[in-house]
């Protein structure tokens, strides 16, 4: 008697829960199409500058740099640091030399007008450099406070061949 009393008890629980579930269930609406990729809305045009603030607000803790295996070598700094806030992102980079120093700005945009996290929002990024032709010395990038020294050790361009 006592088993028949709980599978009493469990089956109405489970028609009780499966009506609840079925409250929830939309309706079928004959205007729904499947959406497919082909139906994507192309991406819209680039913000208009003026939707938002540019400038260097990136605050810079370290740079490193990263051989690339190849020759001639390529090689990448990798800029660490972090954003003021939760809406700050990377618009662009632009990287100078002069003489044996890659000089390295980080150009930052923020949406004007936004509420955002204010805390900091670390990042990591990485930036080519370009040293393509450049003779065997010690080079040094630098992004902002932030420096790191470099060595090739030969020249960087191909060797040209012995019947040219």
């Amino acid at each position: 008697m006592l088993m028949k009393t709980i599978h009493g008890i469990l089956f109405v629980g489970t028609a009780i829960l499966l009506g609840a579930c079925l409250k929830n269930i939309p309706e079928f609406d004959a205007n729904d199409k499947p959406v497919s990729s082909i139906d994507t809305p192309a991406p819209t045009e680039a913000a208009n500058p003026g939707d938002f603030e540019i400038g260097e607000a990136a605050l810079i803790d370290s740079i490193d740099t990263v051989f690339l295996e190849s020759f001639p070598l390529q090689i990448h700094a990798v800029v660490k640091g972090n954003f003021p806030d939760g809406c700050t992102t990377i618009q662009r980079y632009e990287v100078e030399r002069e003489g044996n120093t890659f000089l390295i700005k980080i150009f930052t945009q923020r949406p004007v007008g936004a509420f955002c996290t204010e805390a900091l929002v670390p990042f990591e990024y990485t930036v080519p450099l370009d040293v393509f032709g450049l003779p065997a010395d010690t080079y040094i990038a630098k992004a902002y406070n932030a420096a790191t020294e470099f060595t090739l050790s030969q020249d960087n361009s191909p060797q040209k061949s012995g019947g040219e």
